[in-house]
C-alpha cells in the first residue's frame, strides 16, 4: 500500500508540470525517469500533448484559406459571394472586394463593361492553380488571382 502511495505521488510530481512545461523540459524530465513503465508514460503523455497542440493550430477553415497557394488539397472547389458595391465590369489589375472579406486581383486581359450593384461573384478553380470569376448577369469570366 505504501509503495503505491509512493507511485502515485511521484506521478503526480512528473506528470502535473509537463502539462505546463515545455517539450525540451518535459523529455529531459522523461529521460531522468529510472522505471521503464513510468518513464513510457511520461514519454506517451508528451507525444498527447503534442498532438493536441499541433491539431488545434492546424484548424482553419477551408473556405478562409480559397484562393490562397495551397499546402494540402482543400475540399472547396467554387467559392459565392457577393462584391462590395458596384461593379463596373472587367479590367486587368482591378482590385475586386468580397462581402466575405476576401479581394482579388483580376490577372486576365479580359474587357467588358456593364453597371452591376453588389453582384453575386462565382470563383472557381481553372487549371494549373489559376482562378475563374464569374459575376451572374455578365457574361465574360475572367482569371484572377488572391491577394487577401
Amino acid at each position: 500500500m505504501r509503495i503505491l502511495i509512493a507511485l502515485i505521488i511521484i506521478q503526480g510530481y512528473f506528470f502535473s508540470p509537463l502539462i505546463k512545461a515545455d517539450s525540451h523540459d518535459g523529455l529531459l524530465r522523461c529521460a531522468q525517469i529510472n522505471i521503464p513503465d513510468e518513464r513510457l508514460k511520461c514519454f506517451d503523455l508528451l507525444v498527447e500533448q503534442h498532438k493536441k497542440k499541433v491539431t488545434h493550430h492546424s484548424q482553419s477553415s477551408s473556405e478562409d484559406s480559397f484562393g490562397l497557394p495551397r499546402k494540402k488539397a482543400s475540399d472547396v472547389t467554387t467559392l459565392t459571394s457577393n462584391i462590395v458595391g458596384p461593379f463596373k465590369g472587367w479590367v486587368k489589375g482591378k482590385i475586386i472586394q468580397l462581402k466575405n472579406g476576401q479581394r482579388w486581383r483580376v490577372t486576365s486581359r479580359t474587357r467588358g463593361y456593364i453597371k452591376l450593384d453588389s453582384p453575386v461573384a462565382t470563383i472557381s478553380e481553372g487549371l494549373f492553380g489559376s482562378f475563374n470569376m464569374k459575376v451572374t448577369g455578365f457574361s465574360p469570366k475572367a482569371k484572377v488571382k488572391r491577394i487577401k
